[in-house]
């Protein structure tokens, strides 16, 4: 019983990776001023928060929906099944981290690995001297007299 809950687990979170995948195309839709049929657009990170997912979890989901590539798509949905059904031959209960390997296993296998993301410089400080400081308090303040011509 328990490996039948947990893998309905699993296949609901590809699911929920899966919607949220098809969030990315749906941002995508133009607005048609000749249609009846008007549709109110959402941010796809607030339909997430919406949904009460977190960021984090709406994107491992994603992962193992196989990500934006068709044919990760293919791979990961074939590795989950594959997965699932040694899960029930060796009657131990399917879980997170073993679909995950699963799936990015076949994934990298059939689209490589992802690109490495690297993290911008940040960025220094500006150092003011002061003296705009000084004038915006004295302005504030009403220490700034307006100039008669």
């Amino acid at each position: 019983m328990e490996c039948w809950v947990r893998e309905i687990h699993l296949r609901a979170c590809v699911r929920i990776g899966e919607l949220v995948r098809e969030l990315d195309t749906a941002q995508g839709e133009r607005f048609d001023p000749t249609s009846s049929h008007q549709r109110e657009e959402v941010p796809k990170a607030q339909a997430i928060v919406d949904a009460g997912l977190s960021s984090s979890a709406a994107y491992r989901y994603q992962e193992l929906a196989g990500g934006r590539d068709e044919r990760a798509q293919a791979a990961g949905k074939a590795a989950s099944e594959n997965y699932y059904a040694q899960s029930r031959a060796k009657s131990e209960p399917p879980t997170m981290a073993g679909l995950r390997a699963a799936v990015r296993e076949a994934v990298v296998a059939t689209v490589g690995e992802p690109p490495t993301r690297t993290r911008p410089e940040p960025i220094e400080p500006v150092q003011h001297s002061g003296q705009s400081d000084r004038r915006w308090s004295r302005w504030k303040t009403g220490g700034c007299k307006a100039r008669s011509r």
